[in-house]
């Protein structure tokens, strides 16, 4: 046993005695009650739960630097927004000042009421429904969702019909032709084209609704899970119309049919990744569940990634690429989880709650966090409600609590909004929210069904950094003297060899291969660009990775032993040389290897 854990045992013994001492000497000891703090309203909340802006004055809350009116404000929360609840309370001019973390990250002080008002209040709570707000422009985007008219008792139900509306619900046109009962689509990511399909046919349609072209022609088989490559020139698709399912690509003007598996067992659900380098999929190739094997996009080299028991689906690359979302069902639920995508056997995070059946889910187009939809069922009611997390599981949110049932969920490019369908309203319609839990907004609100909405990509957004150009810096070192906490990501877009390298300052010398733990993902010999390595001290809670990191850690460590400099400067060595000096002060330092 090292010494570190030696520390953490003896702390965590001491801790327990702690504990088992006051259960001997108070074993009925009352709460203590909280004291007053003027003639503030008493305090509801408790740090770690959620709690929301009450809705109805229009007016939110100001968030600030600090426990007092006259600190800086860092913003204003808006009316119905969710807020983790960090610390507190801390009583000063007669407010109780909570500290809350928003669902971006960003932390700070509010108040929890004054005199006779309550400002924030405990969320979820059962029949809570999210606030309504502003409608965003009609030109602000469009979604395109499912439609299907109600079918009288007794007839036939008709076909689902696919249609596009501006984000704000208005000027809804059906794309697609008569006699074709949809069942699932895709847009293309430069957002001109949509890929859906129906019971047997994977079609291609402009947003315009013209140029209908058909890509399959099988006679009996059928062809699904359209996903598109990263330059919107070629779609893979599960087909079984080699009498098992197989993963296919195709080219978008119907030519270039290619079977990417060609193996005996089933495979399916092909997801290709942001830089069109790989195309995850779901395969019992294994003569086990089904499990997550991840390939070239010519279907050269699967690699599973064998994320352990239960049946796995749905994989979903993270738009910085090299992590994968999943489901996995074990004992009767399917839970949430992000893996490394390109090591076998790699150690699955899970980010859905205990008790959470996930039954569908989408990334955030920074990466930093993941909506999905949670499926419960009480008594004989069954209901499922919307939430989210980040991309390291921390901070849940459940946006909806009302009891109805939610199916699917999608981001806005630029991750302002949230899109989902709900039969609140008695039929399914499509609803869009702010990722704060504010802004409640009907976009779909006909007579009709209408599901599974997809915002439309734009490709003119500045979107999220998929990889680093090889050749710029190497390194970037990320450092917060105040927590203290030292962050390194590989910048390079390669492998990288860490085995060399090293931090020396103020008479000490700190290797990389510090690092060596059990939570390492990539070995130091060589690291991939994706993530980050973290060490924070033994004292402190697990820290989240910095935005650069995309949420996403290869390995971390905490020990008081090995915390870096809180304070002047340290340099950078590789196989013994010096090859940058940083400063401390400055938080960042870009690193260029030999």
């Amino acid at each position: 046993m090292s010494h570190t854990d030696k520390r953490q045992l003896k702390a965590a013994l001491a801790a327990l005695l702690s504990v088992l001492a006051l259960a001997l000497t108070v074993p009925h000891a009352p709460a203590r009650a909280q004291a007053p703090c003027g003639d503030a309203p008493a305090p509801r909340l408790i740090a770690g739960q959620t709690a929301r802006v009450v809705p109805g004055n229009g007016i939110g809350n100001n968030l600030r630097a600090s426990a007092t009116a006259s600190a800086v404000a860092l913003g204003v929360l808006a009316d119905g927004e969710i807020v983790t609840v960090v610390a507190g309370p801390t009583c000063a001019e007669n407010l109780n000042w909570w500290q809350v973390r928003r669902w971006n990250g960003q932390t700070g002080f509010t108040a929890e009421g004054n005199a006779g008002a309550y400002w924030l209040e405990p969320w979820p709570f059962a029949g809570g429904l999210p606030a309504a707000g502003p409608a965003p422009a009609a030109d602000t985007g469009r979604i395109a969702y499912l439609r299907q008219a109600i079918a009288a008792p007794g007839q036939t139900a008709p076909p689902v019909e696919l249609v596009i509306a501006s984000a704000d619900g208005s000027n809804p046109v059906r794309v697609s032709p008569d006699g074709i009962d949809v069942q699932g689509f895709v847009w293309s990511p430069d957002g001109s084209r949509i890929a859906f399909y129906d019971a047997q046919q994977l079609y291609l349609i402009d947003a315009s609704g013209e140029n209908l072209l058909q890509l399959t022609h099988t006679t009996e088989a059928t062809n699904t899970a359209p996903t598109w490559a990263p330059d919107s020139t070629r779609l893979a698709f599960a087909s079984d119309r080699d009498e098992n399912q197989e993963i296919y690509a195709i080219n978008v003007d119907g030519s270039g049919l290619t079977n990417l598996t060609n193996h005996p067992a089933a495979d399916s659900q092909p997801a290709w990744s942001p830089d069109g380098t790989q195309i995850a999929f779901v395969s019992d190739r294994d003569g086990a569940d089904p499990d997550i094997f991840v390939m070239a996009s010519n279907g050269a080299n699967p690699l599973s990634l064998r994320t352990g028991p239960g049946v796995d689906s749905q994989p979903a690359w993270s738009p910085r690429g090299g992590e994968i979302a999943y489901l996995s069902e074990q004992d009767g639920q399917q839970a949430l989880y992000r893996v490394f995508a390109f090591e076998s056997a790699a150690l699955p995070v899970r980010l859905s709650a205990e008790g959470d059946n996930v039954t569908g889910f989408a990334w955030a187009p920074d990466a930093s966090r993941l909506a999905y939809v949670i499926e419960s069922s009480a008594g004989m009611a069954a209901s499922s409600e919307l939430a989210s997390v980040r991309a390291d599981g921390t901070d849940r949110i459940v946006y909806t609590a009302d009891g109805r049932s939610v199916e699917s969920v999608g981001w806005s490019p630029d991750g302002e909004w949230l899109a989902f369908s709900s039969d609140r309203a008695g039929n399914f319609d499509v609803y869009i929210l702010r990722p704060s839990g504010a802004g409640l907004v009907t976009v779909g609100g006909t007579a009709a069904h209408e599901r599974a909405p997809q915002w439309q990509p734009n490709p003119d957004a500045p979107g999220p950094a998929v990889t680093v150009t090889p050749g710029e810096q190497d390194l970037l070192l990320i450092y917060d003297a105040g927590v203290p906490v030292f962050t390194l990501q590989n910048t390079s877009g390669q492998e990288l060899d860490l085995t060399l390298l090293a931090f020396q300052g103020a008479g000490r010398t700190i290797p990389a291969t510090v690092w060596n733990t059990p939570f390492l993902a990539s070995p130091l010999n060589a690291f991939k660009p994706i993530g980050c390595l973290m060490i924070w001290g033994f004292n402190l809670p697990e820290q989240p990775a910095p935005p650069e990191c995309g949420d996403a850690r290869q390995g971390w460590l905490s020990d008081n032993e090995l915390i870096f400099w809180t304070a002047g400067t340290f340099d950078v060595l590789y196989g013994g040389q010096a090859i940058a000096t940083c400063e401390t002060g400055a938080g960042r330092c870009l690193v260029n290897l030999p």
